[in-house]
């Protein structure tokens, strides 16, 4: 027994299908499908043989909403009863036209109009980048330290997951949060460094005057996004701290797939070296040597630019340096070499 989908089809033409079919399949094992609207069906009720079943196609692309046609032949390919399957359809609102792959059937599933209900989506973890290398690990070395000065006490390390760096600022335990002093200033021209940041608490003097106590004054080192940087106050091991956490910028963008037809919300945060909270705190390396150029600038004597060197931090990159300038270098032996390249009498266009 073959037939199209209907808009209408009453409970008495679904069982009568479903005893049609279960007389033929004693008959011989054949499998259901849908014919195509404007297909008839064979005129001596025999199916072709096996191997030559007419694939299930549907007009608009769809089976109609209210058709039980079709949740009776997946029901009969999958052993459940037609009910069970009309009700696992309405579930799910979407339309499943075939089940058994062995019997011959195919399965479509049409997205019902309106969308798929939330409760069914499939629900996607966010994949974060730090530049281009993805954080597959919550675990291991995050950078860390803590104030050089005396008077300015606070310790501060990346979280697990890279996004903020959190500083632990220990306080006085009368200090309340009316008192704390937060101050972020403008951002500064080079966008990789970020605002100067003010934090400490407010007290009253001997003459009862409100003083300031800043805890941490600098420049933060590196870029930070200031609308999702707070502080809180919190105890920890019984001393009262402000925990300030900065977050560092990211942005959110999407993968598409389109072989799984999904698209994949990733999370890229900005690359950043951090070996310090504020500029002021970095290791200032010494100046080992120097050299320098004499300029010329359209055949007039022009000035002398004047380069510092940190030997002990880049000896090697030191030295080819001197060579270029010098036009000479000292070799492994200790022998004086002239240099391949050298920078006297070359022309250039602009210095940055």
């Amino acid at each position: 027994a073959m037939a199209t989908s209907t808009r209408r089809n009453s409970r008495p033409a679904a069982a009568a299908l479903a005893a049609g079919a279960a007389t033929l399949g004693a008959q011989q094992a054949t499998s259901f499908v849908q014919l195509p609207p404007g297909r008839r069906a064979p005129v001596d009720g025999a199916f072709p043989a096996t191997g030559s079943v007419e694939p299930a196609k549907t007009a608009s692309g769809g089976v109609a909403g209210n058709s039980v046609l079709p949740v009776v032949v997946a029901a009969l390919a999958s052993g459940m009863s037609w009910r069970q399957q009309a009700g696992r359809s309405r579930r799910s609102r979407c339309v499943a036209r075939a089940i058994d792959e062995d019997a011959g059937m195919t399965t479509m599933i049409t997205v019902p109009e309106g969308g798929v209900p939330e409760e069914m989506k499939v629900r996607v973890p966010r994949t974060v980048y730090e530049g281009s290398e993805e954080i597959t690990s919550t675990k291991g070395h995050r950078p860390s330290g803590q104030s050089t000065n005396p008077n300015q006490t606070y310790f501060w390390k990346m979280s697990q997951d890279k996004r903020t760096i959190d500083v632990i600022v220990p306080v006085d335990d009368g200090v309340e949060s009316k008192d704390v002093i937060y101050r972020l200033g403008e951002d500064p021209v080079d966008l990789n460094r970020g605002p100067p940041l003010e934090l400490g608490y407010r007290y009253k003097d001997d003459e009862d005057r409100w003083q300031e106590r800043l805890l941490i004054d600098g420049n933060i080192l590196n870029g930070i996004n200031r609308e999702e940087s707070f502080w809180t106050m919190d105890e920890m091991a019984g001393v009262k701290i402000i925990l300030l956490t900065l977050t560092r910028p990211s942005m959110l963008r999407y993968r598409h797939d389109p072989v799984l037809r999904r698209k994949t919300q990733e999370e890229r945060i900005e690359p950043q070296t951090w070996d310090a909270l504020l500029i002021e705190e970095r290791i200032k390396p010494e100046i080992t040597k120097k050299v320098f150029f004499d300029l010329s600038l359209s055949g007039k004597p022009g000035k002398r630019v004047e380069f510092g060197l940190y030997g002990d931090l880049l000896p090697k990159t030191v030295d080819n340096f001197i060579g270029l300038c010098k036009g000479e270098y000292t070799d492994d032996n200790g022998e004086v070499k002239r240099a391949a390249y050298c920078y006297k009498g070359t022309s250039f266009a602009s210095i940055m």
